[in-house]
């Protein structure tokens, strides 16, 4: 095990620069393109790039600041991305608090919303916050879900694995 940028658990921030001198705050996900590692810096509201050959990690999308806004580079805003993928040329970004998936075209730079031509969804739907929240959990689970059904509908299949966190606490002691 090699740490490639930042270190210290109690020395965050946001600053850019190579390996330990580079500062994050909670990188939740990174997903490998072309040489690189993007980084979901969640609490920094941004999407930093990590240099394989270099360690040099520099900001690569979103302002800093939260929110949610399409547009291309420091004019998007994310509120906490946290999962990141890549396929077709895109990296998708699940923006957690805004509760949306949001893509960039990794050719152009432009970053927009989630594009609709799937022919195969899989969507694992959670909702894990600082304590049990029934009506967040069921947005999450069901209402996102069918949101996303309804974006992908020309797709030929779709999967959907939905935690169980949806169901009320049964108060009876024997169900702990």
């Amino acid at each position: 095990v090699r740490t490639l940028a930042g270190g210290d658990l109690f020395d965050f921030g946001d600053v850019d620069g190579v390996g330990d001198t580079v500062r994050l705050q909670h990188p939740l996900d990174v997903a490998y393109h072309d040489g690189a590692l993007f980084l979901s810096d969640t609490y920094n509201h941004r999407i930093k790039r990590l240099d394989l050959e270099t360690r040099r990690v520099t900001a690569f999308a979103w302002s800093g600041q939260p929110g949610f806004r399409d547009g291309r580079g420091k004019r998007a805003r994310f509120y906490e991305p946290g999962g990141l993928a890549v396929g077709g040329g895109r990296l998708f970004v699940a923006d957690t608090n805004n509760h949306a998936v949001r893509a960039v075209d990794l050719e152009t730079g432009d970053y927009g919303s989630l594009p609709d031509d799937f022919t195969h969804v899989v969507h694992f739907a959670a909702w894990m916050g600082p304590r049990p929240d029934h009506d967040r959990a069921l947005r999450a689970n069901a209402e996102a879900t069918g949101l996303l059904m309804q974006h992908c509908r020309s797709a030929e299949a779709f999967l959907v694995a939905s935690t169980n966190s949806v169901y009320r606490p049964n108060d009876d002691p024997m169900h702990q």
